[in-house]
């Protein structure tokens, strides 16, 4: 019998199986039901959305009242009625997320308590890396599009009611994700604090969004053969208003002009006016204008004459997450490996050497996978730790690995969760000098799992950095033997190896305590 691959096994389990993800979002709760054909594609069967301002408490006051909490219960009771209709059971293919109202409330745990308790269902709060993954997974089915130039660079941009998330694809791979805590309905309450005219309300939103612009462009630097794609309800929204014609589905290109001058419509009108002239909610109308305003400026800060709408969203991408799984996309992990040679880039580290390690890194994780018994999500996390283990020369060369760490848990890593970054940022630290120790409050605060983890794997890359200690890159194709209690690395191409060697010997220690093997390397000449 011919065995399915894993590929055809993850479609099938799948198919016309509904699938539903809920987000607790800032100005709402959002719920999406969809379905998966025999090629892969989503079908929405249904969307809900129900009202509930947790920013408005939780950017004013810092928590969420009570009277808010029990607000959200009673949507995700409503919520829970219609997966019923839909035939789900339980919790099964339910996946429920919360972002950044709930993510800085105080009391978030009381919020997810009292959800768990009203409605079975576990909250997980999306940190900054998970949204900027999970955005690009909801636009990646349309990378290919027409609309989008069939691999044309592309800058993602999506304001929410409290950040603004930025991704900008090259060719298909990341080179740079940001997060600004710069959202329409954060805009909107700032105006609360002051008694002005909404001429000056408009004047003091578009102050703070420019500086926004400028922040983002100054990381595009010179790149301007770009495509402008929105996201958000908002945009949506304002598309269908200014061609009625679009079918909500497909991307759809706007104009600048026609942007501005819808734009600047909206803004005349008071929150009451524009309520009744396009039936939004109260909450919507109240995050409209300044979200139109964002997007405006941003395309003219950015010399642009129109951006592409999609109607793709982060919950798309948690849907495609759940059939697909985190990493296991081709295209998703070279857009991760492209952010970290990025940011290998942007702190003038030798991206010639990193490269090479990581080349090296991977094939000795390869010829180790019988002694690590690690999985492909850690060999790409080497990958990253290899290509980035060098970016606290730009700090100074003393104690540069602990400076690689501090970069990196402060960069912004796409594809990454907050777990994988502190993984990442621990591996490099430990690519040279000090072993893990339980003294290293880092380290420490893992739990055992991921601490054992860090440890083969900084193991790992300290040998691929020995093997290129003159950062040449000479000793490129290795072969790797274990015999006994010495693991053998051949260095073909190269006739002597002894400045690696004594290379090896000095950072070799971590990966015999590690694996109970001593790194030996030898000339194949």
């Amino acid at each position: 019998m011919k065995k399915k691959s894993k590929k055809s096994a993850v479609k099938s389990e799948f198919d016309h199986t509904p699938m539903a993800v809920i987000d607790i979002g800032s100005t709402a709760i959002r719920m999406t039901i969809a379905e998966v054909d025999r090629t892969g594609s989503l079908r929405t069967l249904s969307s809900l959305q129900q009202s509930v301002s947790i920013g408005k408490d939780t950017f004013k006051k810092g928590f969420i009242e009570k009277s808010t909490m029990e607000e959200c219960v009673r949507a995700l009771r409503h919520f829970g009625r219609v997966l019923d209709e839909h035939g789900f059971i339980g919790n099964q293919r339910v996946k429920v997320v919360a972002t950044t109202a709930v993510r800085e409330a105080s009391n978030q745990e009381a919020l997810r308590d009292r959800i768990h308790i009203a409605c079975g269902w576990d909250i997980d709060v999306l940190d900054l890396a998970d949204i900027a993954r999970l955005t690009y997974m909801g636009v990646r089915p349309f990378l290919d599009q027409k609309e989008f130039g069939k691999g044309s660079d592309l800058l993602i941009v999506e304001m929410g009611g409290g950040t603004t998330e930025v991704c900008f694809i090259g060719k298909g791979d990341t080179a740079f994700s940001q997060t600004f805590t710069l959202g329409s309905l954060r805009l909107r309450q700032l105006m609360d604090d002051f008694h002005i005219s909404l001429t000056q309300q408009h004047t003091l939103i578009s102050q703070n969004i420019m500086r926004a612009v400028e922040q983002i462009a100054g990381e595009l630097g010179k790149k301007n053969n770009y495509i402008l794609v929105a996201l958000g309800g908002d945009m949506r929204f304002a598309a269908s208003a200014i061609n009625p014609q679009w079918d909500g589905t497909s991307p759809i290109p706007l104009a600048l002009t026609k942007l501005a001058d819808y734009t600047e419509t909206i803004l005349a009108l008071s929150v009451e006016k524009l309520i009744r002239k396009t039936k939004l909610s109260f909450a919507e109308a109240e995050t409209f204008g300044p979200a139109l305003l964002f997007y405006t400026h941003l395309a003219q800060g950015l010399g642009k004459k129109g951006l592409v709408v999609a109607s793709t969203s982060m919950r798309h991408g948690l849907l495609m997450e759940m059939i697909h799984g985190y990493d296991g996309d081709e295209r998703f992990r070279k857009s991760i490996l492209g952010s970290a040679e990025s940011i290998t880039n942007k702190y003038h580290a030798n991206v010639k050497h990193a490269k090479q390690v990581a080349r090296l890194a991977a094939t000795l994780f390869d010829a180790l996978r019988a002694e690590h018994r690690l999985q492909s999500h850690e060999a790409l996390l080497l990958q990253v730790a290899s290509l980035v283990h060098d970016i606290g020369l730009f700090i100074g060369p003393r104690n540069h690995h602990k400076h690689s760490m501090y970069l990196i848990q402060n960069s912004d890593l796409f594809g990454l969760n907050g777990r994988d970054i502190r993984l990442v940022s621990l591996i490099a630290r430990y690519h040279r000098r000090s072993q893990p120790k339980a003294s290293h409050v880092e380290y420490l605060a893992l739990n055992f799992n991921d601490r054992i983890t860090v440890t083969k794997l900084s193991a790992i890359l300290r040998v691929a950095d020995a093997l290129d200690e003159n950062h040449t890159g000479r000793i490129d194709a290795i072969d790797c033997e274990i015999v006994g209690n010495d693991f053998f690395v051949t260095a073909h191409g190269v006739s002597d190896v002894s400045l690696e060697e004594i290379a090896l010997r000095n950072k070799g220690t971590l990966f015999e305590d590690t694996y109970g093997m001593r790194p030996l390397l030898r000339a194949g000449g």
